[in-house]
């Protein structure tokens, strides 16, 4: 069975053929992409640390961030011990990071839960839903100072934001206005 085969296989979700020709193929250039291809089918019946094992070997092979990326969303629903330990420090989307956060608040370390609340505030784009508890707790101890409000502000109105810029405002002590 050659590559295009077992390719075409596995891309019907299909991979019998490739198991069947692995060791044929062990040593083709493209065979990462059909390992991936095989992590992705079994993405969710495959332990987390053999996935992660899968995806550092083949980290350099595009496909792997696009696997590695559901694989990170499917662990912050269903495993939150896995999401924390796997969670990617760099390159996560604001939905992540918030996530992250709240179970970081939920395990007691608010310095974390804070340090990423102050970075996500740090912009002139709305934030998702997930973010609001990260935030609130952040203001609640004492992190959201009316001065972070302002610049967050200024970084809405910049950035032709005005529905942000209007709610930060609201949000601001009316001395500051």
């Amino acid at each position: 069975v050659t590559y295009l085969i077992a390719k075409k296989a596995m891309d019907a979700k299909n991979p019998q053929p490739y198991l069947e020709s692995k060791q044929l193929l062990q040593d083709y250039l493209l065979t990462p992409y059909l390992e991936l291809a095989m992590l992705d089918l079994r993405l969710k019946q495959t332990p987390a640390k053999e996935v992660a094992r899968i995806l550092d070997t083949y980290s350099d092979v595009p496909t792997s961030r696009n696997i590695r990326r559901r694989w990170i969303a499917m662990l912050a629903k269903n495993s939150p011990d896995d999401f924390i330990r796997y969670y990617p420090q760099s390159g996560a989307t604001a939905e992540l990071d918030c996530t992250y956060a709240q179970l970081q608040l939920q395990r007691g370390k608010r310095k974390q839960a804070h340090a990423i609340a102050a970075r996500l505030w740090n912009s002139g784009q709305s934030q998702p839903q997930s973010c609001v508890p990260v935030f609130a707790a952040w203001e609640e101890d004492g992190g959201l100072t009316p001065d972070l409000r302002w610049q967050r502000l200024l970084l809405a109105a910049r950035a032709g934001n005005y529905g942000l810029a209007g709610w930060v405002a609201k949000k601001h002590p009316q001395q500051q206005q």
